[in-house]
């Protein structure tokens, strides 16, 4: 068994489901080769083999890039805001004491993308 990118040859570690592969099929294709025929022939719970090295690449998608929960592809959200305002929000998240790190590109749960876009109110209002 191989890992699903094709220039791949590391021993399989973890799985993914052909949906988070789908949901993040344009963000994928810019970094990595998957067998992409493989997996649109796949049933549509399939799921696929990855060795460490690339299923990490699909959990920094897959967790809340805040809270870290596991995250699932109907409940994930775009943090939705441009590189300024991320900086912004890991200034103010760190002046809470709060050990984040959001990247633009991140993916959050509902409830922190609620808290985030509460946070960035609060800071234009001053």
């Amino acid at each position: 068994k191989k890992c699903l990118v094709r220039t791949c040859n590391r021993p399989v570690t973890g799985n993914v489901s052909k949906k988070w592969l789908m949901r993040l099929k344009l963000r994928l294709m810019k970094k990595v080769t998957l067998d992409w025929d493989r997996v649109a022939k796949g049933s549509v719970n399939a799921t696929f083999l990855m060795c460490a090295k690339h299923s990490s690449m699909i959990d920094f998608y897959s967790n809340c890039g805040l809270c870290k929960r596991k995250l699932t592809p109907a409940k994930s959200c775009t943090i939705g805001m441009n590189k300024k305002d991320v900086e912004e929000m890991n200034l103010l998240l760190r002046e809470d004491n709060i050990p984040a790190d959001l990247k633009e590109n991140n993916f959050v749960c509902r409830l922190c993308k609620s808290f985030c876009s509460v946070k960035l109110q609060s800071l234009q209002a001053d």
